[in-house]
């Protein structure tokens, strides 16, 4: 089964799935012969190709926004990086032959993304419309709370609820969308909208829990536990609609601040101090934009993204109107000049899928990764040692993940070569050099060859 075009929520490197009878006509030869060098150069001739539906290209766009602008990603996926890093240190440690290696036990970080969370009412008080006491939530593989059961979710629930609110907002060009046409667009077009529907029968209001959720959901992104933190701002805005002290805010016409309002909530909670290296569930603490907007390892910044995180921050810090990028795009538009280079990843990969094989081109522009980042170092990064870098990266990202069958769907893979004693296991599924035969693949040879890089920097 061929994966879906998908964006991966640690590299975040767009990878774009075209079937055959998709490729422009105009291309199809130069794809068929093979040719890495040709396909690069008719996409630089002709920028406007595009393999993806417009709608699918918006949300994949919209998610690289997300990690951009939610101080949770800029943390998590640097620090999990480092983890993956960390991991495959350890295990060309062990093992001399790291394709031949058994799995291990892997750091809890790779799951926390799926860590899925039960959200039940578990009291209100005197009437089922009153305020409501408490709404509870309990990890995966435990007992749901008495009460009535309201919905699941994980970190990955809510980012797409709130990005199929985002992309109608850019699509529709409407800001303040009225709930009814929302939820028709919803039925007509692959949207998340499970936890809406959920709390809009808790609510009371469809329509002001409408306009408050990309906000709301951007708020609980500012904490190392997404999912806990919505809930608690959701029943800080639920019991504060049901006493009566929001009639005066909801009375001014227009927009309202949600994103000063939320924050206010976050002010009056309580934190334990931040602990940026523990992506656990142990701890529960507030993310601060500006410090994991900067956050570095070995003096650089995520190898994808770090770039625009970093920049992004500086932004943000300068001009708070940056923190509504997402939440009413189409009307602070005007304050974003360069607004397009957060929706646009630095790069993506291009699949092109035939009957003969794949074909995996690197498509973008690697000037803009976090690779090539290098403000503070004293030194720029020649262009091969850009391309060198993250040609390992992603195969050690890709061996990591596939040992540890996490941060990827399970049916994703880049090979499709299944006579290859090493298709099984798919610890290649980042190695982008496919060949025609699978005997003159380039990828045992440098995992190798890092292995023993990696072995030898621990011995010295």
């Amino acid at each position: 089964m061929t994966a879906k075009s998908h964006i991966d929520l640690c590299m975040f490197v767009q990878v774009l799935e075209v079937p055959e009878e998709d490729i422009p006509g105009g291309m199809i030869d130069i794809v068929r012969v093979g040719s890495v060098t040709g396909i690069a150069r008719y996409l630089q001739a002709h920028p406007e190709t595009e393999f993806l539906s417009p709608f699918t290209q918006t949300h994949e766009s919209v998610h690289t926004a997300q990690a951009i602008v939610y101080p949770f990603f800029r943390w998590y996926s640097l620090v999990t990086w480092k983890l993956v890093v960390d991991t495959f240190r350890e295990l060309a440690r062990r093992e001399p032959d790291l394709l031949a290696a058994d799995t291990m036990a892997f750091h809890p970080s790779f799951y926390y993304l799926d860590t899925r969370f039960h959200v039940s009412i578990s009291s209100r008080s005197n009437s089922p419309s009153g305020p409501l006491q408490h709404i509870g939530f309990v990890g995966l593989d435990r007992e749901r709370l008495p009460g009535a059961y309201l919905f699941s979710a994980n970190v990955i629930t809510l980012l797409e609820n709130a990005a199929s609110l985002i992309q109608y907002k850019l699509t529709q060009g409407e800001d303040l969308p009225e709930w009814g046409l929302y939820m028709r667009w919803a039925k007509r077009n692959p949207a998340s909208v499970e936890i809406l529907k959920a709390l809009s029968h808790l609510f009371g209001n469809d329509q002001v829990l409408l306009d408050a959720f990309p906000a709301l959901v951007q708020a609980a992104f500012h904490t190392n536990q997404p999912v806990r933190t919505f809930i608690d701002l959701f029943l800080k805005l639920e019991m504060a609609m049901r006493s009566g002290s929001m009639a005066q805010y909801l009375a001014h016409k227009g927009p309202k601040r949600w994103v000063e309002l939320f924050d206010s909530y976050l002010d009056e909670m309580t934190f334990d101090p931040p602990d940026l290296g523990d992506v656990s569930y142990k701890k529960y603490f507030r993310l601060d934009p500006w410090i994991v907007s900067n956050l570095r390892v070995g003096g650089l910044g995520h190898p994808i993204l770090g770039r625009a995180t970093r920049q992004w921050g500086e932004r943000e810090r300068a001009d708070i109107g940056c923190r509504y990028a997402l939440t009413t795009p189409n009307g602070y538009a005007h304050l974003f000049d360069r607004r397009d280079h957060i929706f646009n990843p630095p790069i993506r990969l291009i699949r092109f899928n035939l009957p003969t094989g794949a074909v995996v081109i690197v498509d973008g522009n690697l000037d803009f990764t976090g690779i090539a980042d290098t403000q503070g170092l004293g030194r720029a990064l020649e262009p091969v040692d850009i391309r060198a870098s993250l040609r390992d990266f992603l195969t050690i990202f890709g061996y990591v993940r596939g040992q540890s069958q996490a941060l990827m769907d399970s049916a994703y893979r880049l090979c499709g070569h299944f006579a290859c004693s090493h298709f099984q296991k798919n610890l290649c599924n980042s190695w982008v050099f496919i060949p025609r035969n699978f005997e003159d693949c380039g990828f045992p040879r440098r995992i190798a060859e890092l292995g023993a890089h990696f072995r030898e920097a621990a011995d010295e």
